[in-house]
C-alpha cells in the first residue's frame, strides 16, 4: 500500500483521493478529536475526509476548523442543522473519490480501516465490502460484532440480501461497509428520520452486483447513553421509525423481490401491531393509528405465514378495530417491561 500512497503528492491527494470518508458532526466535542485522529492516521493516506458540521456547537466548529487547517485532505463543510441524513447526503454530493465510507463522529476506526476495505474491493473489482466492528464501552471493554456470513467474494448478492433481511445476521450500519459511489446515484438517506440506515441498505445491496465479506473488525462503535441509537431504543418513539422503515422495505420487496417476503413478513406485522398500539395508548395519535391500520389492511401480508400471537393481533388490528384497544394495552405493558427490565 506504500506504493499507492507514494504515487500522489500531498497537494493532489484531494483531487485523486481513492476513498471519500464522510463524517457528520453534531455536538460531539468530547469524542471528535479521537475520531479525526483515527481517520488521519490511516495507513492508506490518499483519502479525502469530508467533515460536515451539521450546525454543531462552537466547540465542534473550533475543532473542525483546527483539523481542516492542519491537513489538506479534509474538505470542511458547515451547514445549518438538518440532521444526520442530510449531513451524510451533503457529503455524498461533495465526494470526489469513486469509493465512499462513513464514520460517525463519536466513533473511531482502526489504522487499516480504509486499506483493508480498499484492498478487498480492488482485488475483486466488487461494488461493496462488508466488515466487522467492535461495540466499544470504554478502555479494555470491547464486544466483537461479526456478521453471520462466510468471508469471501460474492458475485450473487442474494445471500447478502437474505442475511440483511434477517437483521441479526447482517446489520444495516452504513459505517461497516465500503461502497462504490455510483451505488448512491439514485439512493439517499431519508432526511428527518431515524433508523436511516435501515431505509437504504436493502436498496444498496439490490443495486450492487458483487461484494466482498471480510471478517476483520475495523470500526469501533462507541456505546454511550447519549447516542441516537441508545436514546431511540429506550424511547417508545423509536417504534414509529421502526414501523415506517420496515413497512417501506416490505413494500419495496413486494414490488421488486416477492421471493423475500417470507423472510420479513413476521417482523413487519409485529412492527405494525406495536406501532398501532403506541399510537392508541402512548401517543394518543388517532391519525397515526388509522394510517397504520390502513397500511396493514392493504399490505397483502400472508397471515398464514405469521406466528400465532402476531397473527392474532394483526387480524384484530385489520378486522376488529373495536377489540384492538384491549390488545394494545397488553402489548404496551409488555413493551415497556422489555425496554426497562
Amino acid at each position: 500500500m506504500d506504493n499507492v500512497n507514494k504515487i500522489l503528492s500531498t497537494s493532489t491527494q484531494d483531487r485523486y483521493a481513492l476513498i471519500s470518508v464522510i463524517i457528520p458532526v453534531y455536538h460531539v466535542e468530547k469524542y471528535l478529536r479521537e475520531c479525526l485522529d483515527s481517520v488521519l492516521a490511516q495507513t492508506l493516506e490518499n483519502i479525502e475526509i469530508i467533515l460536515v458540521n451539521d450546525g454543531g456547537s462552537e466547540a465542534d466548529t473550533g475543532i473542525c476548523e483546527e483539523y481542516a487547517d492542519r491537513d489538506t485532505r479534509i474538505h470542511y463543510i458547515k451547514q445549518e442543522n438538518a440532521g444526520l441524513s442530510a449531513a451524510r447526503n451533503h457529503g455524498i454530493d461533495e465526494a470526489r473519490a469513486d469509493l465512499i465510507m462513513f464514520v460517525d463522529s463519536d466513533d473511531f476506526v482502526s489504522p487499516d480501516f480504509c486499506e483493508k476495505a480498499y484492498t478487498a474491493i480492488t482485488t475483486y473489482d466488487a461494488d461493496m465490502v462488508f466488515f466487522d466492528h467492535f461495540d466499544y464501552y470504554g478502555e479494555n471493554a470491547l464486544d466483537p460484532r461479526p456478521n453471520d456470513l462466510p468471508s469471501g467474494y460474492y458475485d450473487d448478492m442474494s445471500p447478502l440480501m437474505e442475511a440483511r433481511l434477517q437483521s441479526f445476521r447482517l446489520p444495516a450500519y452504513v459505517w461497516s461497509k465500503l461502497y462504490r459511489k455510483e451505488l448512491f446515484n439514485d439512493i439517499r438517506f431519508p432526511v428527518g428520520e431515524l433508523w436511516e440506515d435501515e431505509a437504504i441498505m436493502h436498496k444498496l445491496i439490490d443495486t450492487a452486483h458483487s461484494a466482498v465479506v471480510i471478517h476483520e473488525s475495523l470500526y469501533y462503535k462507541r456505546c454511550h447513553a447519549g447516542s441516537i441509537m441508545e436514546t431511540g431504543m429506550r424511547d417508545l418513539s423509536a417504534e414509529k421509525w421502526l414501523y415506517l422503515q420496515r413497512s417501506r422495505r416490505y413494500d419495496y420487496m413486494k414490488e421488486h423481490h416477492p421471493e423475500y417476503i417470507p423472510l420479513i413478513v413476521g417482523d413487519v406485522a409485529k412492527r405494525a401491531v406495536t406501532y398501532a398500539a403506541c399510537c392508541l395508548i402512548v401517543f394518543k395519535d388517532k391519525e397515526g393509528y388509522r394510517a397504520v391500520r390502513e397500511w396493514a389492511k392493504q399490505s397483502g401480508i400472508p397471515r398464514d405465514k405469521l406466528r400465532y400471537k402476531i397473527r392474532y393481533a394483526f387480524r384484530i388490528l385489520c378486522d376488529f378495530p373495536l377489540l384492538f384497544p384491549a390488545v394494545a394495552g397488553i402489548l404496551i405493558k409488555k413493551l415497556i417491561k422489555e425496554r426497562n427490565p
